[in-house]
C-alpha cells in the first residue's frame, strides 16, 4: 500500500527497486491504473494531483532490460476534508441550555474536533465528536478557532456563535 493522497493536492512518491543490473524503467501493467490525475513516469515516479477520491490498484513493472519484476500497488485517494456547518452558528440565550453539531465531509470519515485557541463561548464546551453545548452564562459574539481533522487532514476553521440574553418584562 502506498502512502495516501488528497484529492486535489500535489502527490508524489519515488517507487524504488534493488537488484539486477543496469538502470530501471518503470511501466503500468494490465489493464487497472492508478486514480485519474496521477501517473508514472518512467523513472518511477507517481505523480500529479488525484482528481477523484476513491481506492485504485494498479500493477507496476520494473525492468532492467534484461529482467523484470511486477507488484500490485495500492493508492487510497481522500476527499478533501470541509466543515459544512455555517460560519456563524445558531444563536444561544443567556441562561438556556444550548446544542450544535458541528459537521464535516470528506476526509477518512471520522471527525475530530478540538480548539484551536482560546476557550468556547463561556458556559459551552466542545466534544471531540463536534458538539457544542452547555448553557451559555455570557452574552456576545463569540469567535471560537477550531482544529478538524480526519485521516491525514487537518483544517482551521472559525465559527462565530451568537449569545443573547432572554427579554425582560419591566413592571
Amino acid at each position: 500500500t502506498l502512502p495516501g493522497a488528497i484529492e486535489g493536492q500535489g502527490y508524489t512518491k519515488m517507487l524504488t527497486a534493488s537488484g539486477g543490473s543496469g538502470t530501471y524503467t518503470w511501466t503500468i501493467s494490465g489493464s487497472a491504473s492508478p486514480p485519474p490525475g496521477i501517473s508514472l513516469a518512467p523513472n518511477g515516479s507517481l505523480q500529479g494531483i488525484p482528481s477523484v477520491a476513491g481506492t485504485s490498484q494498479f500493477t507496476v513493472t520494473v525492468s532492467d532490460g534484461s529482467a523484470s519484476a511486477s507488484k500490485l500497488l495500492t493508492l487510497n485517494v481522500e476527499p478533501v476534508l470541509r466543515m459544512t456547518s455555517p460560519v456563524t452558528v445558531p444563536s444561544g440565550v443567556v441562561g438556556s441550555p444550548y446544542s450544535y453539531q458541528l459537521l464535516a465531509t470528506g476526509g477518512a470519515g471520522t471527525y475530530s474536533w478540538s480548539l484551536a485557541a482560546g476557550p468556547p463561548p463561556p458556559g459551552l464546551s466542545l466534544s471531540a465528536t463536534g458538539l457544542l453545548s452547555g448553557i451559555p452564562t455570557a452574552s456576545g459574539s463569540f469567535d471560537v478557532p477550531l482544529e478538524l481533522s480526519s485521516g491525514m487532514q487537518l483544517k482551521f476553521v472559525q465559527i462565530t456563535v451568537p449569545v443573547t440574553t432572554a427579554p425582560v418584562i419591566d413592571l
